[in-house]
């Protein structure tokens, strides 16, 4: 697949089958990620070497993007949050974690653009 594709950010089918064929609730809690101030507070976090408050940050980005099927972010979130465990994280980890989280955030709002137009 290419880095190009959004199914690799986003796992929309598997987000319906994890919440009971509920396209509506995935759409709802999408919304509800884009509006999570999560990264942000990551980035403070990181920024101010808080690697405690940073890995509670990267752990809850982990959980809410496995629960609604953000492939990549989940895959990156995961081996962010294993690192923070140990202190500081590889420089590359965290450059990797805000691009797939930027790639992530233009496929959700693509994803929920074309929602709201067919609906």
């Amino acid at each position: 697949m290419s880095d190009n594709n959004p199914e690799i950010y986003f796992d929309k089918e598997g987000a319906v089958r994890r919440l009971r064929g509920r396209e509506s609730t995935v759409m709802a809690m999408l919304k509800m990620f884009l509006a999570d101030d999560s990264a942000e507070k990551l980035r403070k976090s990181l920024e101010d070497n808080d690697y405690s408050s940073a890995e509670m940050h990267a752990h809850s980005i982990k959980g809410l993007s496995g629960n609604l099927s953000l492939t990549q972010l989940f895959n990156i979130s995961e081996k962010l949050d294993a690192e923070l465990k140990h202190g500081a994280p590889n420089e590359e980890t965290v450059n990797n974690f805000y691009s797939v989280m930027e790639k992530t955030i233009d496929t959700v709002k693509k994803t929920l653009a074309e929602y709201e137009n067919s609906n």
